[in-house]
């Protein structure tokens, strides 16, 4: 009975988290004078994968390597397939313009340029993670250059 207690509390503290993060970064996003789309891709997707990151540098140290790649690799293709099928099924989602003609280049760049990396000894070393690393940052330069002019 207590299992089914605690489900609920944490299901209610999830739906009311979701609500607080989703109206914070509407107010970030309406102070800093963005668009919601640039929060969502920059705070809002950085505080909802650092349980990834954390779950990965976990198995990392442990030396389960499989557990971290398919963490990043699993929760990538459910976040684009599994959270944005299910939102859409409950609400239609309007996709910016500019977000094909920016985002899905870097998306299909990223995923092309770890197919190299992961077939070189099926490795990522720290400089390759330095590359992918390298690449986040660049990804954020041209959004934050695209936002701020």
């Amino acid at each position: 009975m207590l299992d089914w207690i605690l489900v609920f509390v944490g299901l209610a503290l999830l739906v009311g988290g979701s609500e607080a993060l989703v109206r914070g970064a509407s107010g970030v996003a309406l102070l800093a004078r963005v668009t919601p789309a640039v929060v969502g891709l920059t705070i809002v997707a950085a505080g909802t994968s650092t349980p990834e990151l954390v779950t990965s540098l976990v198995a990392a140290w442990r030396g389960r390597d499989d557990i971290a790649v398919g963490n990043v690799v699993g929760s990538n293709i459910f976040n684009v397939l599994g959270i944005a099928g299910t939102t859409a099924l409950i609400h239609p989602l309007a996709v910016p313009p500019e977000t094909p003609a920016r985002d899905n280049w870097w998306m299909l760049a990223a995923s092309a340029l770890l197919f190299p990396l992961m077939k070189s000894g099926m490795r990522v070393n720290r400089v390759e993670g330095a590359v992918l690393f390298s690449g986040f940052v660049a990804y954020l330069a041209v959004l934050m250059s695209a936002v701020l002019g």
